[in-house]
């Protein structure tokens, strides 16, 4: 509630939402990690003179025909993500990096069915994967994922 972009947010409500999110979602457990990681770029940014930090969640699930060994991914959940935006938005064209802990950084496509979730959590609130390729849509899920 300290940041400038929550000032006219309701307290009980994020409060709400942030206990709502650690009971059901998989990735709440990153959330802890994620703000370490957000300090040490945040502390990066002041140093470089840029602002403006976004945080998202990878649990490394991936799409059943994919390697698991592809991205290095972890056996837990200690995944963040950054993103760079000077107005919050994550842009059309995403280059995504996952920062494990003690290992190097990593890039997901951003048709990895993890993508939307980690950048999405209110939509996707229980973790449940997002676009994936050869999924057959409705017209209304396709219109959600535009949106």
């Amino acid at each position: 509630m300290e940041r400038i972009e929550n000032a006219e947010c309701y307290p009980k409500l994020m409060r709400k939402s942030d206990e709502i999110i650690r009971r059901v979602n998989p990735f709440a457990d990153a959330y802890k990690m994620m703000w370490e990681m957000e300090q040490q770029v945040l502390q990066e940014e002041r140093h470089e003179g840029s602002e403006n930090v976004t945080m998202h969640i990878s649990d490394g699930r991936l799409h059943i025909s994919q390697h698991r060994g592809r991205y290095n991914v972890p056996k837990i959940n200690e995944i963040a993500m950054v993103f760079r935006s000077s107005c919050g938005i994550p842009p059309n064209n995403r280059d995504i990096s996952i920062y494990p802990r003690q290992r190097e950084l990593s890039r997901i496509s951003t048709l990895n069915p993890n993508c939307d979730p980690m950048t999405y959590t209110l939509f996707f609130l229980c973790g449940e994967r997002g676009f994936r390729i050869n999924q057959s849509y409705s017209e209304l899920q396709f219109y959600v994922h535009c949106q």
